[in-house]
């Protein structure tokens, strides 16, 4: 890309925008992101926000067992551990 000459704006853009989507965003390290290229980054971050709504789901879900079985959550967060 660099010092590169460009017939149109159109070539231009379509270079730049294949520059950005091959290399920039599947390559090249970003320090934003813990080193890491920003779709690799942003994989890891979708699977993490998916363990973590799994975990809340079993949280919520074992809390309503609770519940029915005739303890209160109310009085569980009271209580110290």
């Amino acid at each position: 890309m660099h010092r590169q000459r460009f017939r149109t704006r159109a070539e231009a853009r379509l270079k730049i925008a294949t520059w950005i989507a091959d290399f920039y965003n599947t390559t090249r390290r970003h320090s934003a992101n813990d080193g890491l290229p920003p779709t690799t980054f942003e994989r890891h971050m979708i699977g993490k926000r998916h363990a973590s709504s799994a975990l809340l789901r079993t949280t919520v879900a074992s809390n309503r067992l609770h519940a029915s079985r005739g303890l209160t959550l109310h009085l569980a967060l009271q209580c110290p551990r």
